[in-house]
C-alpha cells in the first residue's frame, strides 16, 4: 500500500513537472535575467558540466544562479542525463523543501541548456569546514547543520530520489545575516535518479572519498548508499579529517572504504558524546542492509537532542524534530 501511495505522488509531481517543460522557454533568458557585473565577475564557478553566473532576474529584481551547458561534444546519453536532472530538480523543487536547491525556470535550445536557480551566498560546506575548525569539538555548533541535511536527504528519499554524489561541495549555505543561523542545501542532481521501493542500481557512480562500500565492491546499490555519504560529511564536519582516504593510491581509499572499520580510540574522538559516536557507526556499517534509515536517523537520539533544545527554548516538551518552519 505504501509503495502503491509513493507511485501516485510521483506521478502527481511528474505530471506538474511536465507542465513546467512545456510552458519553458515562453520568456526570453536574455530579456529576464542579466549578468551581476561583467561574465569574470559573475562567474560563481565551472566544470565539466558548464558554468554558474550570478544574475538578476529583471522580472523578480531577486539574484539568481544560472547554469549554462554546452551541448556540444556531448553524447546521447549525457544528453538524456542533463534532462533527467532538470526534471528531478523540478519535483523536488515543487515540495518547496528548504534543504534543496530551487529551480526556477529553464530553457534547452539546440546549443545549450541554461538553468535559472535560486541562488545561495553562503558558499559551501567545504568552506564552512575549513573556516570553523575551531568548532569541532562543540556538538550544539553543528548540531542543527546536521540535523538539516538529515532532513533534506529523508524529503529526498521519501519522493524516491537518490542523489549519488553527496559531498561537502555539493552542499550549500545559507546564511541570515541577522540571526546568523546556517542553512544547508543539497545542489548537483546530476547523478540522481528515480528509484521505486526494492529496485536498485549498479551503476558505479560518485566522488571517492564519499563512496559506499556497495558501490566500491560494485555492487547493486539502493537510497542506503546516500546515508553512507552523508555520514562521511558528518564525520568530516565533527572531526576535520576523511576517514577513508590514503595519499598513497586510489586502491588503498577503496579498500579502507570497503573493510577498515572506524577507530573512535583517536584522540579526536575523546571529548564526543557516546551519542554522537553512535550515529557515526550506525551512519557507516558496511552493509547496507544493517545501516541505519533516513527515518530512523530522525529518531537517533542525537538527532532529537535539537528538538528538544529549541523547545526548551520554547518552554515545551518536544515529542520530534523539525528544523524548518512549516508556516
Amino acid at each position: 500500500m505504501k509503495s502503491f501511495e509513493q507511485g501516485k505522488e510521483l506521478v502527481r509531481i511528474l505530471q506538474q513537472a511536465s507542465n513546467i517543460w512545456k510552458s519553458a522557454g515562453q520568456l526570453s533568458f536574455k530579456e529576464r535575467y542579466t549578468l551581476v557585473g561583467n561574465k569574470t565577475k559573475a562567474l560563481l564557478g565551472e566544470g565539466s558540466y558548464g558554468q554558474v553566473y550570478k544574475c538578476i532576474d529583471r522580472h523578480t529584481k531577486q539574484t539568481v544562479a544560472i547554469k549554462q551547458v554546452k551541448k556540444q561534444g556531448k553524447r546521447d546519453d549525457q544528453i538524456l542525463r542533463m534532462r533527467l536532472e532538470i526534471e528531478l530538480m523540478t519535483i523536488l523543487s515543487e515540495e518547496n523543501h528548504p534543504g534543496v536547491v530551487k529551480i526556477i525556470e529553464y530553457t534547452e535550445d539546440s546549443q545549450y541548456f541554461n538553468i535559472a536557480m535560486e541562488y545561495v551566498e553562503g558558499g559551501s560546506l567545504q568552506d564552512w569546514v575549513l573556516e570553523n575548525k575551531q568548532n569541532q569539538y562543540k556538538e550544539d555548533v553543528y548540531r542543527p547543520i546536521i540535523v538539516q541535511l538529515v532532513e533534506g536527504l529523508s524529503f529526498m528519499h521519501k519522493l524516491g530520489i537518490v542523489h549519488r554524489d553527496i559531498k561537502l561541495d555539493n552542499i550549500l549555505l545559507n546564511k541570515d545575516p541577522i540571526t546568523k543561523k546556517i542553512e544547508p542545501k543539497f545542489v548537483d542532481f546530476g547523478l540522481s535518479f528515480l528509484l521505486f521501493p526494492g529496485q536498485t542500481s549498479e551503476e558505479p557512480v560518485g566522488s571517492l572519498a564519499f563512496l559506499s562500500p556497495e558501490i566500491v565492491k560494485y555492487l547493486p546499490h539502493t537510497a542506503q548508499t546516500d546515508v553512507w555519504s552523508l555520514g562521511i560529511v558528518v564525520y568530516i564536519i565533527m572531526t576535520g579529517r576523511f576517514p577513508f582516504v590514503s595519499t598513497e593510491a586510489v586502491q588503498i581509499t577503496m579498500q579502507n572504504i570497503a573493510h577498515k572499520e572506524i577507530n573512535f580510540n583517536q584522540s579526536f574522538w575523546i571529548e564526543k558524546s557516546s551519542q554522537a559516536k553512535d550515529l557515526i557507526a550506525q551512519m557507516l556499517k558496511k552493509d547496507a542492509k544493517e545501516r541505519i534509515t533516513t527515518q530512523k536517523l530522525l529518531e537517533h537520539p542525537w538527532i532529537q537532542q535539537q528538538g528538544q533544545m529549541r523547545a526548551n527554548a520554547a518552554g515545551v516538551s518536544a515529542p520530534g524534530i523539525n528544523c524548518y518552519n512549516k508556516e
